[in-house]
């Protein structure tokens, strides 16, 4: 399997994400969207350049983008499944020992150009 690293932004995200589900819909949500954030690192772990990924060459170089919706019919068992996922990742490929570094997990409304910067892939 291909390594990754999941940067502290993106840990920030997935924690405020998670937090908002759970405060918002209760445990059952926040359950199903954490499962469904897991589902797509593995997706894009396992095919970083594939369907649904999206090149965003203009956040920099080797950076993608890809919206959990794709991932959303793969979730098992299909009753953890998100019915209206509203964010995606962005991940670079590197050439380190980690090469997929997950950035940023944002909101589908968000610009990701407002939340990338030289810190998000320390």
């Amino acid at each position: 399997m291909t390594r990754f690293r999941i940067t502290k932004p993106a840990q920030d995200d997935i924690d405020d994400i998670l937090a908002t589900s759970l405060d918002t819909f209760g445990e059952q949500a926040k359950q199903r969207y954490d499962q469904l954030i897991l589902t797509a690192i593995r997706e894009v772990v396992s095919q970083p350049t594939g369907i649904g990924r999206k090149p965003r060459p203009e956040l920099g170089h080797d950076v993608y983008q890809y919206y959990l919706t794709s991932s959303r019919d793969r979730v098992q068992p299909p009753k953890m499944r998100v019915k209206q996922p509203r964010h995606y990742l962005i991940y670079r490929l590197e050439d380190d020992g980690n090469p997929i570094a997950f950035g940023r997990v944002l909101h589908d409304r968000a610009l990701p150009a407002h939340y990338l910067n030289a810190d998000t892939w320390n």
